[in-house]
């Protein structure tokens, strides 16, 4: 369970990293973690992939999920209080804030704590027609 607050500290610095983005190809990111760790998102196909050595690996498959709720994540560090965390942050949170950054930004602007929906139910479905940000109401 995420301790109260850090989802939403861990939100802003994920929206950070992503403002700083590039743009590999259509629907294709690259972003870089706090420890510059290279993470390439594609939101057309919903995966996350990051560097290991010269290699590109898909991070957290539904095979072989850390976690048995069927939520995908990956590691990214971000700087929060000052210090650099290492946090596992849902690969649908990151796909979202890429696919659709305005509606993440509508909501904070409106004062409301921001969450990601799979419209179909289906937690390792990340294809961004598939997520959706909404709040916990």
């Amino acid at each position: 369970m995420v301790k109260k607050g850090s989802q939403t500290r861990n939100n802003k610095a994920v929206r950070e990293m992503v403002s700083n983005k590039r743009v590999l190809a259509k629907g294709q990111y690259v972003i870089t973690d706090a420890l510059n760790n290279i993470i390439i998102v594609d939101t057309e196909e919903g995966k996350v992939y990051k560097y290991v050595g010269d290699d590109i690996i898909e991070c957290n498959t539904a095979d072989t999920s850390k976690k048995q709720n069927g939520y995908l994540y990956v590691d990214i560090a971000i700087i929060a209080d000052n210090k650099i965390t290492v946090i596992n942050y849902a690969q649908h949170s990151l796909i979202a804030m890429l696919a659709h950054t305005s509606d993440y930004d509508n909501l904070v602007e409106k004062g409301k704590t921001p969450i990601v929906n799979h419209k179909d139910n289906c937690p390792w479905n990340n294809r961004p027609e598939n997520l959706e940000w909404t709040t916990q109401a």
